[in-house]
């Protein structure tokens, strides 16, 4: 018992602390550990209930923990049934079964972030997400690295939790235009704050999808990378105008010369872009200097790396 009570007070003191930081997590998911070794009881009738109490008056969201593991994530409602936490599972390989694991718990309904991305997930892994109706807490989705086939990316589309997310990741899921197209048109009126597209095709379709959005207003960062936009592509998103909330647009490695950069630099109407990134694209050294006095004429900043010139063409 006096190890249970100095050990509850460590809680006491660690959940006073005014620090809310990775050290303060990482602390605190460490006396959490210890304490379910010792006594799940205890844990469920004495700090469940201390813990939900700061929850309620926390002025943010208040994510009790970050799980790791397959196993951390079956044994978490034994002791903290209705606490929210985030599942992250990246590179872990678990595969399609582990989805249909993880959406057949009561504790699905939760969780508030899961990271899937480089977890040999296929059309299989994406038609359970799309089919379950368990993640109502869901707010931040990565599935970065996988490969769902057409088949999940139509089933990708149809993700009920999409209306709901804050952030969604994609990157390199081999996603052809109209896929691209379908989930941009799939998150309109959501919340969505992050978008993370590279490394997919982003074509006419796609990009015509994008700039004819009008429920996108509260989008903060969208990620083009890699998608071979191209001048034709960034001539295209000088059209945009529902995305009035855009702070960072980044166009890196897609084949963007300076006549390019400058349409988007002199085109784009986006109030709140505070950074360009174009790294890493077709344009000549001695185009920057022009290119990033252009932008912070326009109030925001154009990232252009100097990298050995390559021409495109």
């Amino acid at each position: 018992m006096a190890d249970e009570n100095e050990a509850f007070g460590e809680l006491r003191a660690l959940m006073n602390a005014r620090i809310k930081e990775h050290a303060w997590w990482r602390d605190l998911q460490a006396l959490l550990d210890a304490a379910i070794d010792r006594d799940l009881e205890v844990v469920r009738d004495r700090w469940a209930p201390y813990i939900r109490g700061f929850g309620e008056v926390w002025s943010r969201r208040f994510e009790y923990r970050r799980l790791t593991t397959l196993e951390d994530f079956e044994r978490w409602p034994v002791a903290f049934s209705d606490l929210r936490f985030e599942l992250y599972l990246y590179d872990q390989r678990v595969g399609d079964d582990a989805v249909e694991q993880i959406l057949s718990a009561p504790q699905a309904e939760r969780m508030t972030e899961l990271n899937l991305g480089r977890c040999r997930l296929t059309w299989r892994g994406y038609e359970s997400l799309a089919a379950s109706t368990r993640l109502t807490s869901l707010r931040r989705l990565t599935l970065a690295t996988n490969a769902p086939g057409a088949r999940g990316a139509r089933a990708l589309a149809e993700m009920e939790c999409l209306s709901r997310l804050e952030r969604l990741n994609v990157y390199a899921n081999d996603l052809d235009d109209a896929s691209v197209a379908a989930i941009v048109r799939a998150v309109e009126g959501a919340a969505l704050r992050h978008l993370e597209l590279s490394t997919n095709t982003v074509g006419v379709e796609a990009t015509a999808a994008l700039c004819e959005a009008r429920g996108l207003g509260s989008l903060e960062r969208l990620r083009l990378d890699d998608t071979s936009l191209g001048d034709g592509g960034a001539l295209a998103l000088c059209g945009a105008r529902g995305l009035g909330s855009l702070e960072l647009l980044s166009v890196e490695r897609c084949g963007i010369t300076a006549r390019g950069a400058r349409a988007l630099i002199e085109g784009l109407k986006l109030p709140s872009l505070r950074w360009l990134m174009l790294e890493r694209n077709a344009i000549p050294p001695e185009d920057e200097g022009e290119l990033s006095a252009a932008a912070n004429a326009r109030g925001f900043e154009a990232k252009l790396r100097r990298v050995e010139y390559t021409d495109w063409r």
